[in-house]
């Protein structure tokens, strides 16, 4: 382990103010497939002395939160990613050589859990999907193989986490208030949902009064309140405007939008607008409280029919490149959902780009910032 020391000794040396962007950016890539693979070996020393019974007395995931002082919880995952790896050789492949991090094997290794038959005929497929996609898409991709392999597993957890739904709220001896509590996907979305939107109503404010005091030099170090105090804020905001609400006012509804013809070209969906994957079983218990659109597809990226719900809908164009895009299409590592996006043209509308869906794509406000910043080149004309 010397040699590995010294290795290391060298990098902490090196200046890294000194590099120039790209040397930077391409460092951190390379230090993150290193740090991978020093997990897997890790992963992998675990797994041996697991398997050989090396600890007496105690458990491998005690021991190991003992020794190297990590939480138990993050011990027992080490342990457990080293007992799954035994069935999976083409995860371990792909993780020893710092393709896929120990979080992919954690989620690989419950997918394999939950139908051992059909992850083994998968298995290169999903480590290919974990070797190229956002972690969070790859994650989803998985998901839904687990709701195809184990359906009534999947409904069984889902049944779990919303029984285990509570909300606890106490006066502390300060005088204030505590609150604590954990909700199930699809409450917990439509919480985080309002809470999101209220809390950047409260950043404009608070970005408006920063920029009316320092003017071009503003910046969030100058924003009057902290984001925890603006979630806090937009919670009491969201009690408030309860309480204020009339007995009569008629409640919100959910929006359910059946995509036909999506999973021909894109693949299964069954998502909240955050991209949280839900069950077929958590949208069935939602139907007496929903409308229905639909949206046809007849290619990936073409609609050709926007449906309405029962109730008024409008915008069928840009609804429909909503949910063919559902996040910022701007750049790769932008992760915004539709909600908090515009439609943008491709093909610039000075430039005779047309208003329709196969131009149309979602730009978040920093994206499509920094297109207008960097705009694109228009199309040649053909014309000398």
């Amino acid at each position: 382990m010397g040699g590995l020391s010294e290795a290391i000794d060298v990098l902490v040396e090196t200046d890294v103010a000194d590099l120039d962007r790209f040397s930077r950016l391409a460092r951190i890539e390379a230090l993150q497939q290193q740090l991978s693979r020093l997990q897997a070996e890790l992963t992998r020393t675990v797994g041996v002395a697991d398997a050989q019974h090396d600890i007496d007395g105690v458990t491998m995931a005690s021991w190991l939160a003992w020794k190297t002082h990590v939480p138990k919880a993050q011990a027992a995952v080490s342990v457990a990613n080293a007992r799954a790896l035994r069935r999976m050789p083409a995860v371990e492949e792909a993780f020893a050589a710092g393709e896929v991090s120990a979080d992919h094997v954690r989620v690989l290794a419950a997918a394999c859990r939950a139908n051992r038959e059909r992850f083994d005929k998968v298995e290169d497929e999903l480590v290919a999907d974990a070797r190229t996609c956002r972690f969070d898409g790859f994650a989803r991709r998985v998901a839904y193989f687990r709701q195809d392999a184990d359906p009534d597993g999947v409904e069984a957890d889902a049944r779990d986490v919303h029984d285990r739904r509570h909300l606890h709220a106490s006066r502390s001896f300060e005088d204030g208030v505590r609150v604590d509590g954990w909700l199930d996907a699809v409450g917990g979305g439509v919480f985080l949902n309002e809470l999101t939107r209220l809390e950047q109503d409260l950043f404009e404010h608070d970005w408006a009064e920063a920029r009316a005091a320092f003017g071009e030099r503003a910046t969030v170090e100058d924003l009057g309140r902290t984001p925890a105090q603006r979630r806090a804020d937009a919670l009491r905001e969201m009690a408030e405007r309860s309480a204020a609400m009339p007995a009569d006012a008629v409640r919100g509804r959910y929006l359910l939008t059946v995509l036909v013809g999506y999973e021909t070209f894109n693949g299964r969906i069954c998502q909240l607008a955050d991209g949280t994957v839900v069950t077929p079983g958590q949208v069935a218990g939602l139907l007496a409280e929903v409308d229905v659109e639909r949206v046809v597809f007849d290619g990936p990226s073409r609609v050709i029919d926007v449906g309405y719900r029962r109730r008024l809908f409008t915008g069928g164009g840009r609804r429909a490149v909503q949910v063919r895009d559902l996040e910022c299409q701007g750049h790769p590592a932008c992760d915004t959902g539709y909600e908090r996006c515009q439609v943008d043209h491709i093909q610039p509308w000075e430039h005779h780009g047309p208003t329709d869906t196969a131009n149309g794509r979602l730009l978040c406000k920093r994206c499509h910032r920094r297109r207008q910043q960097r705009p694109e080149r228009p199309p040649p004309t053909g014309e000398g």
